[in-house]
């Protein structure tokens, strides 16, 4: 089945076998698409772009360097095979959750005319998601701060400064 511009949300997709134009069984079943956000591989420097954050430079460089699309998709099923916490569940829910980051960080990191995943607070939150303790710190100017992110898991504080008032 192709799902092709459907905008993201919840759908039920039913199916209907047929004999001799009699309905002989159906099944309903919901399902959720999510945006994909060309995390496919359909274009190749905007797959590299949402994913750059969690994946390896191989992985990168195999994504830049395939043949066409349907390379690209292959390359990005088994990227996403990979990480799926549970793979005996029919969802991935890495990639569930990775796209829920990504529409947490086109929301809350976009600057000006710079893509969320593109910023440093959008590629920390895509690889490490929501920090376990935020700060805010003023720095010496009163009107300057910075926020500082603290992972438990790994244990890890992430310091962004913002050196130039641009937001980024």
């Amino acid at each position: 089945l192709q799902f092709a511009g459907l905008d993201a949300g919840e759908y039920e997709v039913t199916t209907v076998a047929l004999s001799d134009d009699q309905v002989i069984a159906s099944s309903h079943r919901p399902i959720r698409i999510l945006q994909d956000w060309g995390v496919w591989g359909e274009n190749s420097e905007v797959t590299v772009s949402l994913v750059r954050a969690i994946a390896t430079s191989s992985e990168i460089s195999d994504i830049e360097n395939a043949s066409g699309p349907g390379e690209r998709l292959a390359i990005m099923s088994e990227f996403w095979r990979r990480r799926d916490t549970s793979p005996i569940t029919p969802d991935n829910e890495f990639l569930e959750e990775y796209l829920k980051r990504l529409d947490y960080i086109d929301e809350y990191f976009s600057v000006h005319n710079t893509r969320g995943i593109s910023t440093d607070q959008g590629m920390v939150y895509a690889l490490l998601g929501h920090p376990d303790i935020v700060e805010d710190r003023p720095l010496e100017l009163p009107t300057m701060h910075y926020p500082v992110w603290r992972y438990f898991t790994p244990a890890i504080s992430v310091v962004f400064v913002d050196r130039y008032g641009y937001g980024l």
